[in-house]
């Protein structure tokens, strides 16, 4: 699992960039935790099957 910083650096964009990615739903992710805040986290999977989509 990935975080978002892992995730901004592979794709060499911003972290902003990576979360209107999870929130358009176009990459998945889950939250770790059940609060609001609780971080974001990519699975390899769903990386790579983004990756494939564009």
């Amino acid at each position: 699992m990935f975080t978002v910083r892992e995730v901004a650096l592979r794709l060499r964009v911003s972290k902003a960039a990576v979360y209107h990615l999870i929130h358009s739903h176009r990459l998945h992710a889950v939250r770790v935790g059940n609060a609001r805040n609780s971080p974001w986290r990519i699975s390899a999977e769903s990386l790579n099957s983004f990756c494939k989509d564009d």
